[in-house]
């Protein structure tokens, strides 16, 4: 079976709503769209996942639509969801993973007082090659 060129991408949007779905359903993500204020438009996507509630801790995750970048959306939604998972999920660590080309994403998670912790070497096996990963953390107290 061959795709469109427009059906792949919808492919891959469909498979991730259904693994947030999923998640979300077992307790284990908490997930909000992003949206401009006053304008009910999705641009993108934060929330908790990977949790690991025994340990009080989770990942962090954002994406945002390319058009929106460098904007500060990200920097201010990271902003809103970190008191929520302090206080009220009770989380003790939050962590994030991103690129180390991402200079973008690097200062928003510095902004929100993450600290990079980990630069690890070609960990990640993405689009047919492998890539590196900077890991931060930021703490409740």
């Amino acid at each position: 079976m061959c795709l469109g060129p427009w059906q792949r991408p919808l492919r891959v949007a469909l498979a991730l709503v259904d693994l947030i779905t999923s998640m979300v359903a077992a307790n284990d993500a908490v997930q909000w769209a992003i949206t401009v204020k006053g304008d009910d438009v999705f641009i993108g996507l934060i929330g908790f996942w990977r949790m690991e509630k025994e340990h009080h801790l989770a990942e962090l995750g954002y994406m945002l639509a390319h058009e929106h970048w460098g904007k500060g959306y990200i920097s201010e939604a990271i902003g809103a969801l970190i008191p929520f998972g302090f206080n009220t999920l009770g989380l003790h660590r939050i962590e994030a993973i991103t690129r180390p080309e991402n200079a973008a994403s690097i200062r928003a998670l510095e902004k929100n007082g993450f600290v990079r912790e980990a630069h690890f070497k070609e960990n990640i096996f993405w689009n047919g090659s492998f890539h590196d990963s900077l890991h931060f953390g930021r703490l409740a107290h």
